[in-house]
């Protein structure tokens, strides 16, 4: 189980990582349209370096990986998703690209709040090693 669970979790990284990767060199339109490119570039390059540091966590079997990326990647599917919902009002209703933009942002606002569960896991996982730790060195515990 847990090797599936890492496989799955690494393919997720990867494909984030490949997403903020391209979309460095070619700017999500909707992100240009509701942020600017600057705010769209600087996006894509935190999505990218999240994504490969919790990847590199990922592999490297240690939790401290991700605990450091999902920040990251937390707050560009969630910037992303209200970038969406943005958008989308501000198009007609009869703008089929509405109807998508708040499907899309409802999807992004579901990974969001999966990343977010994930980092809980890994924060309990970290309080654990550091409880550990204390434990190991003769300190008083928590």
């Amino acid at each position: 189980m847990g090797k599936m669970f890492r496989a799955t979790r690494a393919l997720k990284y990867t494909f984030l990582l490949l997403a903020g990767v391209v979309t460095i060199v070619l700017p999500v339109v909707v992100v240009v349209e509701g942020a600017g490119v600057i705010v769209a570039i600087i996006w894509s390059s935190l999505l990218a370096l999240g994504s490969a540091v919790s990847l590199y966590g990922t592999l490297r079997k240690n939790w401290t990986g991700e605990f450091v990326g999902l920040p990251a990647v937390t707050t560009c599917l969630f910037f992303l998703a209200v970038v969406l919902f943005v958008t989308a009002f501000s198009l007609p209703i009869s703008d089929p690209r509405m109807i998508a933009r708040l499907v899309f942002g409802m999807m992004f606002l579901g990974f969001t709040f999966s990343t977010m569960a994930r980092r809980s896991d890994v924060r309990f996982q970290k309080t654990l090693a550091d409880h550990e730790r204390r434990k190991n060195s003769g300190k008083p515990g928590l």
